[in-house]
């Protein structure tokens, strides 16, 4: 994975912003997903300065399943839900607002001429 390298407030990497403007972040699906909500959360702080550095999507790269998830930044700051666990304010957007590589992508109409 290739791009400007994000960190949090206290210095740990979070995710890669690549030259698609899409803020990469690779995680452990079976550690990282939420349960409840089930979803992904991002810090606060990563997202503003994504934002503030031109990014237009966010993927979750789960390297344990291969799993991508995706959403546009619109849909996350449209959607978006705070939560505070112990780890700071983190943003999360429930896991039915994000396509998946392992699903029909968000909006995609099936062709009903299909052979």
């Amino acid at each position: 994975m290739q791009g400007s390298r994000l960190y949090s407030n206290s210095g740990q990497f979070v995710c890669y912003l690549n030259a698609q403007k899409q803020m990469v972040k690779p995680v452990k699906q079976v550690i990282h997903m939420l349960r409840k909500p089930p979803g992904w959360a991002w810090d606060a702080d990563v997202i503003a300065n994504g934002i503030d550095r031109g990014a237009l999507e966010l993927v979750v790269y789960a390297t344990d399943t291969d799993i991508t998830y995706r959403t546009s930044i619109d849909n996350f700051m449209n959607h978006y839900g705070v939560i505070d666990r112990g780890h700071g304010k983190q943003w999360y957007l429930a896991l039915d607002r994000w396509s998946s590589s392992e699903r029909e992508p968000e909006g995609t109409q099936l062709d009903m001429f299909e052979e």
